[in-house]
């Protein structure tokens, strides 16, 4: 993950993330518009194609739960 966080650009280095804003944590140019235009509306998350760095911290664990709370029987 480190190594994501200093990439060579030229004679200096960039992120692969977005470093601050409302985007912060996602991937830079990652932006799927279709998925988006389909499944954001659905979910009510319009960064829903995007990807994003997820740590230690991600609650991405929960997610099955998330699915039985609103009805998904999986």
């Amino acid at each position: 993950m480190k190594a994501l966080k200093a990439l060579p650009l030229g004679e200096k280095t960039t992120s692969l993330h977005y470093k601050t804003g409302p985007l912060k944590g996602y991937v830079k140019e990652a932006f799927k518009p279709w998925e988006t235009l389909f499944l954001g509306p659905m979910s009510l998350d319009f960064l829903v194609g995007m990807d994003k760095v997820y740590g230690y911290g991600s609650d991405a664990g929960k997610f099955s739960g998330f699915l039985r709370f609103n009805g998904w029987r999986l």
